[in-house]
């Protein structure tokens, strides 16, 4: 009998995470309960599951990531009687505290997921919350490899896997070259970002590079506090028409977007309190055969590997070298061949399925 698993997940709101639990729910018998709705996530029409049922449910305090519980989360759980819960949130999380402690009323094996690469102290009741979750949870994925360190820093001990939080679906991140070819005028290179714009992205630090690289388009596509501020840059610097700002989109045009970009950067910055943790948009780009460049900030040097260009984070003059290096199309389509090859070898959502079923293997 196939094992019964509950997989809790505010992230997989968005239709675009969905072919994660069509592929689990091949190998368990999966429910997946998420948040009615969630602030900044763009409203998408419902996917239709085939392998996996999908519960929604009111969320207290939503919006705010580590403050925010389930409804009546009690009677689905009773109704439900998982063999594992799988709680895609943080070790400090309210809502992991919570549906732990259901957890072990009904006798079901538990694990979380962590993205938090820095050692943090946590004011009450975070800290509480995180001592009871380690010594109480079966085992905890964390999503880069210094989350391991803080994590024993921490003082947990039991099982700890490193999985990337979803792969890439390979049947909606491709190689799209009528896209690419749309693009025309005066650029040699098609440069894009995606994501939030705020201080951490770094994006000042690409304006002022291409300050003096007239033959790069870069376009902007995300919404955020930062955007105004960068606008009122682009126009005083002159380069309104080298760079666009494309707004907000779903996570199902996401793919077409990337896809009509030469390349992409990720330019993070460090923060007091946090560094990138992963960097999805990039194993995404790369599987759309589009060539990546990253700070070195976090995770971005370990998911790019030698299949892109990373410069040291801050540097405008490292920034500007690596797209000049790609300015070069021999260059830049060695850099996109490689990125390909990289994302089928590691980042496919098939690869994290199945590490993810191993885990589930080990405590069921």
């Amino acid at each position: 009998m196939a094992l019964k698993v509950v997989l809790l997940s505010k992230a997989m709101l968005v239709n675009s995470t969905h072919s994660k639990a069509e592929l689990l729910g091949k190998a368990v018998d999966l429910t997946l309960i998420t948040p009615v709705s969630w602030p900044y996530y763009v409203e998408e029409k419902e996917s239709y599951s085939k392998n996996y049922s999908h519960i929604k449910i009111k969320t207290c305090f939503e919006g705010k990531n580590h403050f925010h519980f389930y409804r009546g989360l009690s009677h689905y759980l009773r109704e439900l009687r998982p063999d594992i819960i799988h709680i895609d949130e943080e070790p400090y999380s309210i809502v992991t505290a919570q549906v732990l402690r259901i957890a072990k009323k009904y006798g079901a094996k538990t694990i979380c997921f962590t993205w938090q690469n820095i050692y943090k102290k946590y004011p009450f009741p975070f800290k509480q919350l995180e001592h009871y979750v380690y010594n109480n949870i079966d085992a905890i994925i964390a999503g880069n490899r210094e989350a391991i360190t803080v994590l024993r820093q921490k003082g947990y001990s039991k099982m700890i896997e490193v999985i990337p939080q979803f792969g890439v679906d390979m049947s909606t991140f491709y190689p799209r070259e009528e896209n690419r070819r749309q693009q025309s005028g005066k650029f040699k290179l098609y440069l894009g970002y995606v994501g939030r714009i705020v201080e951490e992205k770094g994006l000042i630090i690409v304006l002022e590079a291409l300050r003096k690289l007239p033959k790069v388009h870069f376009t902007i596509v995300g919404t955020g506090p930062l955007e105004s501020k960068l606008k009122n840059k682009v126009m005083n610097w002159g380069l309104s028409a080298q760079i666009s700002f494309a707004g907000g989109v779903s996570s199902l045009e996401v793919a077409d977007v990337i896809s009509s970009f030469d390349a992409l950067i990720l330019p993070s910055v460090t923060q007091a309190n946090w560094k990138e943790q992963f960097g999805r948009v990039l194993p995404e780009a790369m599987a759309c055969k589009v060539a990546v460049i990253g700070s070195n900030s976090g995770e971005i040097p370990h998911v790019i590997g030698d299949a892109g260009l990373v410069f040291k984070e801050r540097n405008v003059a490292e920034c500007k070298a690596c797209i000049e290096k790609l300015l070069d199309k021999s260059t830049l389509e060695a850099y996109q061949d490689a990125g390909r090859s990289r994302a089928l070898a590691f980042f496919t959502q098939e690869s994290i399925v199945s590490q993810t079923l191993n885990v589930y293997n080990k405590i069921g």
